[in-house]
């Protein structure tokens, strides 16, 4: 006769399947309301868009247009661009290990900061740009959740609870405000360090250990080390305290020993990335200094809760300490509430011994390093925190507080009773200590930042309500009359409690992450396009401020001496010269409204810096004609048009006073054209009027001085709505400014959304150099280079073969790629000069035979050749990345032999642990 089931275990089951159904809804949840409507290409989740701020962009954007998220910039700039042209290179069957567009040149391929080979950026290679991103964040929404459900069922908490902090660590403040950087590529995989962890220390077999070593390979590969590098601080105490809990015997010490040797054999795997990436941080010298004050203070924890206690990246007037990506570490208000009730309640049984102490003290030591200065001078004794930002181990954190919230949501659903009346008076003096520090830090918080106007005290009200209500259903689940009251209703507190973590966690990564317009995603202006067909030979290009956006020419395919990255020191150390206050060596930019001297350097001559691009907005270079004092106004409207005399010639400017009291509900756009004697349109050009009138000529460029004596008069013309009052004589003729060419290697050869230039003086990116001139000391052949030496010598700083002093002619030169061809017939010896930064890693052969280059002009390299016809091959080989291979070679030949290695006795056969294994069907 069958036994009757037990009706008690079957309603058990039912809520747990129940709660896990619910939990899992929830990521999927997460991920489609945050991601949205980019998951289809409805948008595009990104935040390209801040380029409508800027020019040649900023003419297709509608007036007043405010970028979505105007805190985040390097996706936009550095990350993207960079992940382009690798996608690039690799649809010509070439793995770009050199980027030849950004700075002087740069490792791309060959090293990890742009997260090539991470697992997570399998969409950016097979997926438009313009789509990637949303799936990338699919990937790591997936992985996240995936590799903690893993790690947490190892430890033997239900799947609701392992997906409950899936859910709380994916959408945790790091993973969400860095999104669109490598970094969360890097920090997503942190779960799976710990999961492989747990399994080898259960398992107990050589071949366990694999798996630990490829979790770290792949964080490596996620281009942000030293999130990897702080996770390794934790992960290392972790396996070290669960092997002296769980292995009774000496055991314990051989199996720490496999355990690290096996961390060790993961950055093993990815030294082909690691000993180049380490050998470009050697030759760029940084040395970012004490960060020991540089830290949020205290009060911005408030943020684990409240992420826009601050300000809000989508709404103007950020007044919190730092930025916000660097400040927000939200776990949500319900999370904390599980965490403390974890603390306070201690684990249920089945959770092995000292999980919960182990990540409750690293999540103590984190906050210390990350928000004290006393935290932070300690910390900054051992490295990667010497050199580093403390703050970033809010990645960290957002784990640690997941797998403890986590453990919370388990004891909820599992047993939610404190175990005696006197555990019970514990657990509330606990919480109302809790409520008490919160309420004082809220408190200070309001004090300290009421009087900014973007300030709201709701942001920190409403999760204040959310986390009261959270405890609230989380000690209610602890009494007896109230688990009557729902006992029919399934899992109805815990279920809530995900439902609430839900809304938090979407509300916050809503909020933040950007839905632009696809038109938005880095339109092609005519600017770019005049560029492309114009450049040639590699030429480069010089652009004032923020026009163009430095870095996003890598986008565009196109050529600059500075933008976003990594940059040699020596061309920073150029580009210094040319313009003091460029940057920093990470983010060079020139500045606006550049003076004349700055732009006719020589230096830029010897970059190659062929053209020049400048905002609309800015002061024409030339001569100025100032417009006549005026007497009356007279007013444009759209349908009437104005003609005028002309005066000057070799015009690139036409200016007309517009009246400040001019008042356009919607911008309208002034066109003047330049007619000859027959009225025939010479030149054209309009500049968009905005809504708010400055004092001053509003000046027009114009390509007129190519046409001589043939401009005989303009013509005014309104487009758009409204009219506009112009100063004029006493005849009522607008008063006309010009701008007219002058003696400056300056031709205005493109206009419109920017205006573009000819710097007739700039060299060939490529080019012979028959003369040498010897200046050992940097600050003299700086001062040499700045001087305007004749274009046939280059500046060295040794000793080197002297040429004869004959031309040649390059017929063939490759500027882009890891490999480039030049060919050169020569009359005599001397020089091959290539205007790139390309001094380390790069080789030279000439006619098949190797050849060492030579510094030129402080920061370029030059090549020998005699008298003839030569081939040069330059090849980069990135700086240690042979001995790298080997390495890895090495590293995947022990780990292939090592999963061979037979199992030993595990954890999961240990009769002490019986009932634990028989758990995971729960």
């Amino acid at each position: 006769m069958s036994e009757k089931p037990d009706p008690n275990v079957d309603l058990a089951r039912r809520k747990s399947v129940t709660l896990a159904r619910v939990a899992l809804a929830s990521i999927i949840a997460f991920g489609a309301i945050g991601i949205g409507s980019a998951l289809w290409g409805g948008s595009v989740f990104h935040s390209a868009d801040l380029l409508q701020a800027y020019a040649p962009y900023q003419d297709s954007a509608p007036e007043g247009y405010q970028p979505q998220r105007p805190c985040v910039s390097d996706p936009v700039d550095n990350v993207l661009p960079a992940s382009v042209e690798l996608r690039r290179k690799a649809s010509h069957g070439a793995f770009a290990q050199w980027d030849s567009f950004a700075g002087g040149g740069a490792p791309l391929g060959s090293v990890p900061s742009f997260a090539a080979l991470s697992p997570l950026s399998i969409p950016a290679w097979i997926l438009p740009p313009w789509l990637a991103p949303a799936y990338i964040k699919v990937f790591e929404i997936g992985f996240g959740a995936l590799g903690l459900f893993l790690f947490l069922r190892r430890l033997f908490l239900t799947k609701a609870a392992a997906l409950t902090g899936g859910l709380i660590f994916v959408s945790s403040g790091f993973l969400v405000v860095w999104t669109n950087w490598p970094q969360t590529r890097t920090a997503t995989l942190i779960p799976w360090i710990f999961w492989a962890i747990e399994r080898f220390v259960q398992r107990r077999s050589l071949r366990d250990a694999v798996p630990i070593s490829i979790a770290v390979a792949a964080m490596f590969l996620g281009g942000f080390p030293s999130v990897t590098g702080f996770t390794l601080y934790a992960a290392v105490p972790y396996l070290i305290l669960r092997c002296l809990c769980e292995i009774r015997t000496l055991e314990r010490f051989v199996q720490i020993g496999i355990g690290l040797a096996a961390i060790l054999a993961g950055a093993g795997l990815v030294a082909f990335q690691l000993l180049p990436f380490s050998a470009q941080l050697a030759s760029l010298h940084i040395n970012r200094g004490s960060t020991h004050g540089i830290h949020p203070p205290l009060s911005a924890l408030v943020t684990l809760f409240a992420p826009n206690a601050f300000g809000a990246c989508g709404r103007p007037g950020y007044f919190g300490p730092q930025n916000q990506i660097e400040v927000v570490a939200f776990v949500g208000a319900a999370a904390l509430i599980l965490v403390g009730l974890a603390i306070l309640r201690g684990p249920s049984p089945k959770v092995p011994r000292g999980v919960l102490g182990f990540f409750s003290v690293a999540t103590v030591m984190a906050c210390g390093f990350g928000w004290t200065s006393q935290g932070i001078a300690f910390a900054q004794k051992f490295p990667i925190f010497s050199d580093n930002p403390v703050n970033r181990l809010r990645a960290d954190i957002g784990f640690f507080l997941a797998v403890i919230a986590a453990i919370g949501f388990d004891r909820l659903q599992r047993n939610p009773a404190a175990n005696s009346h006197r555990r019970w008076r514990i657990e509330l003096i606990g919480w109302v200590g809790a409520a008490l520090a919160t309420i004082v830090l809220v408190y200070r918080n309001h004090i300290a930042y009421d009087h900014f106007a973007a300030y709201r005290f709701w942001d920190m009200g409403i999760p204040l309500m959310v986390g009261a209500f959270a405890c609230v259903l989380v000690l209610a689940a602890g009494t007896t009359r109230f688990n009557r009251l729902i006992g029919r209703i399934p899992a109805l507190i815990p279920g809530i409690i995900v439902v609430i973590v839900l809304v938090e966690s979407a509300t916050f990564a809503r909020g933040f992450w950007p839905h632009i317009d696809r038109k938005f995603f880095y339109p092609t202006t005519s600017t770019h396009e005049f560029l492309r067909a114009n450049s040639r030979g590699g030429e480069r290009y010089v652009a004032t401020g923020l026009t163009m956006n430095p870095g996003v020419n890598v986008y565009y395919g196109l050529s600059t001496p500075n933008g976003h990255g990594f940059v040699a020191p020596r061309w920073t150390e150029l580009l210094r010269a040319i313009d003091p206050p460029i940057g920093k060596f990470t983010f060079t930019m020139f500045e606006s409204q550049l003076e004349l001297a700055r732009v006719q350097s020589s230096i830029l001559d010897r970059m190659a810096a062929a053209w020049l691009v400048t905002d609309p907005r800015e002061p024409l270079y030339g001569t100025i004609v100032a417009a006549p004092a005026a007497d009356t106004t007279r007013v444009l409207a759209v349908d009437a048009a104005i003609e005028l005399p002309v005066t000057q010639q070799r015009l690139r400017g036409v200016g007309v006073v517009i009246n400040t009291t001019t008042a356009l509900q919607r911008p309208a756009w002034l066109h003047i054209d330049l007619l000859d004697a027959q009225r025939k349109v010479l030149a054209t050009n309009r500049r968009r009027i905005g809504t708010e009138i400055h004092d001053g000529p509003f000046v027009v460029a114009e390509l007129g001085e190519h046409f001589s004596e043939s401009v005989v008069s303009l013509r005014l013309r309104l487009e758009g709505h409204g009219t506009v009052t112009l100063a004029s004589d006493r005849n009522r003729q607008p008063v006309i400014t010009y701008v007219t060419a002058a003696d400056d290697h300056l031709e205005l050869r493109s206009v419109g959304p920017a205006n573009v230039w000819r710097r007739s003086t700039a060299l060939a990116r490529v080019r012979w150099a028959s003369s040498v001139q010897m200046l050992p000391n940097a600050e003299q052949r700086i001062a040499w280079l700045a001087g305007a030496p004749r274009p046939e010598v280059i500046a060295v700083d040794r000793t080197v073969q002297m040429p004869s002093g004959k031309p040649a002619l390059i017929t063939r030169a490759d500027t882009d790629g890891d490999h480039r061809r030049i060919d050169v017939v020569a009359e005599g010896s001397g020089y091959v000069v290539i205007s790139d930064a390309l001094t380390q890693g790069w080789n030279a052969t000439v006619d098949g035979r190797s050849r060492s280059m030579v510094v030129a002009d402080h920061a370029m390299v030059a090549v020998f050749v005699t008298r003839g016809r030569h081939t040069i091959v330059l090849s980069y080989n990135p700086p240690r990345q042979k001995v790298g291979l080997f390495i890895t070679g090495g590293t995947v030949t022990a780990l292939f032999a090592a999963s061979f290695v037979r199992r030993r006795r595990s954890l999961n056969d240990d009769p002490r642990i019986s009932e634990l294994r028989d758990l995971r069907a729960t």
